[in-house]
């Protein structure tokens, strides 16, 4: 049995002085290189929950710890951020007039890699999505569905240890929503990633290996 990566216990966070219960007790462990799908209404407390798995929020209450850090008391949350976490958005984030390649090497900028080193380690991030013959083009000449394998490979050229994303296939069709997640169950095996979806789409829900239902602010049996 594979160790725990996330262990969140009795987690409370308020907003509007305390009128609106984002989160409202939750407890939850996630292991090291499982695949969980989080599910739930608007409004239901999914996208807070990402935000402090993230550590881009803070908790009012509870213990949450993430990857051996825990995330209440940490005073390096930014440094926790770049080395543990890729985030995937459902808008890619892209920069538009920067190459694509040049997207993937921006969170290396800050771990002082040098840049023939960065060059390299992008251009494999981008053959691992099947893209790699879109280094050099801008993003704005990529489809939909390209634009968000290079927010992957961005997410991953890190080499986190979670990854975080919030409906990533919500902008895109069938098609390419289908190569998405084909992309991130690849990431997921061969990487042994712990890869954690907030999705509204109950056949992307179902890829997981587990499903998180969350509703007003707290973990439904």
């Amino acid at each position: 049995m594979s160790e725990n990566i996330v262990t969140i216990k009795n987690l409370t966070k308020s907003y509007e002085n305390g009128h609106i219960k984002a989160l409202n007790g939750i407890n939850l462990s996630i292991r090291k290189g499982e695949f969980i799908s989080i599910i739930g209404p608007s409004g239901s407390g999914k996208s807070t929950l990402l935000n402090m798995l993230g550590a881009l929020d803070t908790p009012d209450n509870g213990e949450i710890i993430v990857a051996g850090e825990d995330l209440k008391k940490s005073k390096k949350l930014n440094e926790f951020r770049a080395k543990k976490i890729g985030f995937i958005f459902q808008l890619h984030n892209l920069i538009p007039n920067i190459s694509t390649v040049e997207n993937v090497e921006l969170p290396m900028h800050s771990h002082g890699i040098k840049t023939k080193n960065m060059r390299k380690k992008a251009l494999e991030a981008l053959k691992f999505m099947g893209i790699e013959n879109r280094a050099n083009i801008l993003p704005t000449k990529l489809s939909g569905g390209e634009r968000q394998r290079v927010a992957i490979a961005r997410a991953l050229i890190n080499d986190p240890e979670i990854i975080l994303a919030d409906e990533p296939t919500g902008a895109l069709d069938s098609v390419n929503s289908k190569k998405v997640m084909d992309m991130l169950k690849k990431l997921h095996k061969e990487k042994n990633v712990t890869l954690i979806v907030i999705t509204h789409d109950l056949e992307i829900a179902n890829m997981a290996q587990r499903t998180i239902n969350v509703l007003d602010g707290k973990i439904l049996e």
